[in-house]
C-alpha cells in the first residue's frame, strides 16, 4: 500500500487565500496538522499568532523565503 503525497508539510509557511469568486490573500500561517475527513478529503489546519484555519489545499500557497545576499564592504 502506498503512502500518500501531501502538497505541504507540517512546519512549512502558507499564505491563505480566503473567499469566495475574489480570493484575498491573508497573511500568512504555518501548518500545524493534516486532518483526513470522513471521505478522504484531507485538510490543513493552520495557525498564525491570532487566527486558526482548516483549509484545503488549493487555499493554500507556499511563502517563499527570500534568500538574503550578503552585503558588500565596497
Amino acid at each position: 500500500m502506498d503512502r500518500p503525497t501531501y502538497t505541504f508539510k507540517i512546519g512549512q509557511r502558507v499564505f491563505y487565500y480566503a473567499g469566495g469568486r475574489v480570493r484575498k490573500k491573508t497573511s500568512s500561517f504555518t501548518v500545524v496538522a493534516l486532518v483526513r475527513q470522513f471521505g478522504g478529503t484531507i485538510l490543513y489546519r493552520i495557525k498564525s499568532r491570532t487566527h486558526e484555519h482548516l483549509a484545503h489545499e488549493d487555499e493554500l500557497k507556499l511563502v517563499l523565503a527570500r534568500s538574503k545576499q550578503p552585503l558588500s564592504d565596497e
